[in-house]
């Protein structure tokens, strides 16, 4: 196998969930020795689904798999002064901390920043909390939808006159995992010029706020709402937006209106052309018009038909990708994006792979660990821990 690029990096990850996980999956997909440590019942996320074949067991959790390959598992109570003794003979040894405890957590066990920084001065730790370490809201519960909601994401996406929509799925974890990746790795970076470690200190609604582009700037700049106000998915013939086909949605961009005449001819309904509908303004007038005019042509089409000619008569358009469509398209296909990781409780299931591509340094997947399955590994081959001590302190509630 190939060196990885971060081969000789050695991470504890102490983070649950996802947005943690996910940083360090990606330090581990580019070969970093990443030991995630586990409370003795494993990460949340091993109890949350999908689970393969339905089963809700904390091997077969799709989440916990995905975001936790490449890495080593063990098992450690922090709780203890046993427990939190083992954490600080690892830290020597490891060049960075990832965690997502509450602020002031790990403080309060004697393992805050000052407290490892103290036993190694060259230590990253990147902490990754809804709101950050500091700041009146600091100790409050956050959720995915809290996030959107404080970030100002949430009042951007939905139609207008209706309620607010949140984006599907997790958007905002893998975001501020992301976010927390780079973050680390400028860190590490640093230290080879600077020597010293030093906290990061990662906010996923901040991570979230800074995506939310020129709005800001339009409201400082100019007092309004940035753009047209709140964007909506739903097909809009007066804009860009998703429209009903035969089999699906397909997404139609006319952004000028140069490019929405040429959809007259694409699709050889001369009608579109009325100068009625040459501005956005006159097309959201006329919404209820356009729609009795288009729809037929789009119900008569499939998306792949409808995305192939936009292409050919360079209109941009594309389809609304069902997972079936993700894992079959041959896009994804022929880059290898998505690979085979076998697992001893699922078989060979197909993941996401690298979000970027290196020529060097490919990246290397890996499945994820059982929980505690390297405790013998790490324990007895980093710490010098006996078989014997090892069985101690599973009885005591250490491991």
């Amino acid at each position: 196998m190939v060196e990885g690029a971060l081969s000789d990096l050695r991470v504890l990850d102490l983070s649950l969930d996802i947005a943690g996980p996910y940083c360090t999956g990606l330090l581990a997909g580019l070969g970093a020795d990443v030991i995630k440590i586990e409370p003795l019942d494993g990460d949340p996320s091993r109890r949350a689904g999908p689970f393969f074949q339905g089963d809700p067991h904390p091997e077969k959790s799709g989440l916990f798999l995905y975001v936790n390959q490449g890495k080593r598992g063990v098992t450690l109570n922090l709780n203890t002064e046993t427990g939190r003794g083992i954490l600080r003979r690892l830290l020597p040894a490891a060049d960075v901390i990832v965690e997502s405890y509450a602020p002031g957590y790990l403080a309060s066990l004697g393992l805050g920043y000052s407290q490892l920084e103290a036993i190694n001065p060259r230590v990253v730790l990147t902490s990754v909390t809804h709101f950050g370490q500091d700041g009146p809201y600091q100790n409050w519960q956050g959720s995915e939808l809290v996030d959107y909601a404080l970030s100002g994401q949430l009042s951007r996406i939905g139609d207008q006159g209706k309620e607010p929509l949140k984006t599907g799925g997790s958007v905002e974890q893998y975001y501020a995992g992301q976010m927390a990746f780079v973050a680390t790795m400028t860190a590490v970076f640093s230290r080879w010029t600077t020597g010293e470690g030093q906290h990061i200190d990662q906010a996923i609604t901040e991570a979230l706020a800074s995506m939310v582009e020129m709005a800001t700037a339009d409201w400082q700049f100019a007092g309004v709402v940035g753009g047209m106000g709140r964007t909506s998915n739903q097909g809009s013939a007066g804009g860009p937006g998703q429209y009903l086909c035969k089999d699906g949605f397909v997404q139609i961009t006319p952004r000028r209106g140069e490019l929405f005449a040429r959809l007259a001819d694409f699709m050889d309904i001369p009608e579109l052309a009325d100068p009625r509908f040459a501005t956005p303004e006159g097309r959201i007038e006329h919404k209820a018009e356009l729609d009795r005019l288009m729809q037929p042509w789009l119900t008569a089409h499939t998306k792949l038909e409808i995305y192939q000619m936009g292409q050919e008569h360079r209109l941009l358009a594309g389809y609304t990708c069902t997972v079936e469509d993700l894992i079959e398209s041959p896009q994804f296909q022929d880059r290898g994006y998505f690979v085979d990781v076998d697992h001893p409780f699922t078989g060979a299931i197909k993941y996401p792979g690298a979000p970027f591509k290196m020529s060097e340094t490919p990246w290397q997947a890996r499945r994820a660990p059982l929980l505690g399955e390297h405790n013998d590994e790490v324990y007895c081959g980093l710490l010098n821990y006996s078989k014997k001590e090892l069985v101690m302190l599973r009885t005591l509630g250490v491991i």
